[in-house]
């Protein structure tokens, strides 16, 4: 065997001291990788919960940072996109403060004072172009 290869055979030998070293340096390494991992999955839940917060189609930013808050603070969990428990929370939420949401194109959006179901603002519409039906554009 050349010297070469005994050198490369040879197991170094650590004092006592540079093996601390090593065990410390492995310590921060392991935190600094928890540390991160940690970071990681709280940003991928804030990203996943700020997407299924803005499909709800609040009013405002303010609603969807109030939302996004409370259904954090709920600490519910995600099985790949769906936020469990979310549906239910958002239904009692709707209930009692349907005014946080846009409402539907299809949903009315006055009050009777005539006893007579109110009109749509579609109803306005079609009878601003049944009198003027040169601005009606056909798609």
């Amino acid at each position: 065997m050349s010297e070469e290869e005994t050198k490369e055979t040879q197991e170094k030998v650590y004092s006592v001291e540079e093996y601390e070293a090593l065990a410390e340096k492995l310590r921060d390494t392991e935190e600094k990788w928890e540390k991160s991992e940690s970071e990681r999955k709280a940003f991928e839940y804030r990203t996943k919960l700020t997407q299924y917060v803005k499909n709800l189609r609040l009013k405002d930013d303010i609603y969807e940072q109030y939302v996004a808050d409370m259904l954090e603070k709920k600490g519910l969990k995600f099985e790949g996109d769906k936020l469990v428990g979310g549906d239910e929370i958002m239904k009692d939420f709707r209930k009692n403060h349907g005014n946080a949401f846009i409402p539907d194109a299809e949903e009315r959006v006055s009050a009777s004072t005539s006893g007579k179901a109110p009109r749509t603002v579609n109803a306005v519409e079609q009878a601003f172009y049944a009198k003027n039906p040169h601005l009606f554009h056909k798609n």
